[in-house]
């Protein structure tokens, strides 16, 4: 569940960090690399359903937002070029947030290590302000973004689609404390 709250991250800053995810990041032509760190607390509610290990991933978990979850995350960027830029976001979700993680680690997100996301799909809407920095020039901009709908960010699989149909209840609060390595398309 933490995961799934600091991968929304990824969807969410920039063109830039919106594609895959790995565990061991590496600086190559083309590419960019850098981290996601989030916290945050809030209610929400897991759904959680078993998909067969030959389709891509073993679970997939769902996340509902029950009330406002509001969380604060920081990112940096590693260009090929030597360039780098920095994201710090803060977002206040609204009720009935449901965020759709498929993923390869057979361990619950709620517990699991070494996330590697192939599919995300979010239903609902938010809305976040993004401030970039940019250096070597240290160009800062603030972004405002709002969100309806359904998206679907395909990293890995984008043929597989799943109705779940089991439900385990996690009512309380959470926090959420983890850094994230990806790479990304540099666009």
């Amino acid at each position: 569940m933490k995961r799934g709250i600091a991968l929304l991250v990824i969807m969410t800053t920039s063109a830039l960090l919106a594609a895959t995810a790995s565990a061991s990041p590496a600086f190559q032509d083309g590419f960019v690399t850098g981290y996601t760190e989030v916290s945050g607390e809030g209610q929400t509610e897991i759904v959680n359903s078993n998909m067969d290990r030959w389709k891509g991933f073993t679970n997939t978990e769902v996340l509902y937002g029950k009330g406002a979850i509001d969380y604060f995350a920081t990112g940096g960027l590693n260009h090929s070029s030597g360039g780098a830029s920095q994201t710090d976001r803060k977002i206040e979700f609204p009720d009935g947030l449901l965020v759709n993680v498929q993923h390869f680690d057979s361990s619950r997100v709620f517990h699991g290590t070494g996330l590697d996301i192939s599919n995300i799909n979010v239903v609902s809407s938010y809305s976040g302000i993004d401030r970039m920095v940019i250096s070597p020039n240290c160009t800062t901009f603030d972004v405002k973004s709002e969100f309806n709908g359904m998206w679907d960010l395909q990293a890995f699989k984008n043929d597989v689609i799943r109705k779940i149909d089991t439900k385990t209840n996690l009512d309380g609060e959470f926090e959420v404390d983890k850094e994230l390595i990806f790479k990304a398309p540099f666009l």
